[in-house]
């Protein structure tokens, strides 16, 4: 009798038990939690879930959780889990004519993992070097004089061979760009949850992917016909014509 006059709340404990409340998308989850009564299970409390994605949009609507005496427990289909960021849910549990409500949070990822501290600084870490080695290569490709030596006149009187060190940096600084633009496609992906720049770090990536190889046709075929222009030019200048 003491026991149905003493409010719910101070006699039903809800506890989350999932990993780091983390789950990977598209992929079914199981929402676990042990519910006592008096710190003992109990088969007479009903409990019922409801459950909001990242843009509180109703997926789940005051459904009933199964009772298996240690745990309540409810799966959330992999149809559920597209979007990214953090789930809001609520459990309402009851005995008899008294309930309390409980709200909990996930986050789905991905991998269905977040990022830790040491995670954060090795990934910072690399894409500051990427950027230094970028910064590197394009600062190489400016700086390296590409058209052959001319007079006064015009004409040519030494061949420059630094313009091909020129196309392999350019080439280089393209492939290190692609780099960069991945990892942060994953990392905004996989750790930070940030779709939106996931979304637009993916664009640039893809574009550079469906790009590289007519690009890197390009840079072939120009260092070709530069080659053997090179060639006729080094023919002439030897012969003592300058070409113009």
């Amino acid at each position: 009798m003491i026991k149905k006059l003493i409010p719910l709340f101070a006699i039903i404990l809800l506890m989350v038990l999932v990993s780091a409340d983390t789950f990977k998308q598209n992929e079914p989850l199981d929402l676990k939690h042990p519910v006592r009564l008096d710190n003992f299970p109990n088969t007479n409390i009903a409990c019922n879930i409801s459950v909001f994605d990242p843009f509180n949009i109703e997926l789940v609507n005051y459904q009933p959780m199964t009772n298996d005496y240690e745990y309540h427990n409810y799966t959330l289909p992999g149809s559920n889990t597209s979007e990214l960021g953090t789930y809001l849910y609520d459990i309402t549990c009851s005995t008899g004519t008294s309930n309390q409500t409980s709200s909990f949070n996930f986050d789905i990822t991905p991998s269905g993992k977040v990022s830790s501290i040491s995670n954060s600084v090795v990934l910072i870490l690399i894409l500051v070097f990427s950027f230094i080695i970028f910064c590197l290569f394009m600062w190489g490709a400016i700086i390296f004089p590409f058209k052959n030596k001319r007079n006064e006149e015009g004409k040519v009187i030494s061949v420059n061979d630094l313009k091909f060190l020129k196309v392999g940096l350019m080439a280089l600084s393209y492939l290190t760009l692609m780099w960069i633009f991945f990892m942060l496609m994953e990392t905004s992906r996989n750790f930070l949850t940030l779709d939106t720049a996931s979304r637009v770090f993916s664009f640039f990536f893809n574009f550079m992917l469906y790009a590289l190889f007519p690009t890197f046709l390009g840079f072939v075929i120009i260092s070709i016909m530069l080659k053997f222009q090179d060639l006729k030019y080094k023919e002439l200048i030897d012969r003592g014509v300058l070409p113009g």
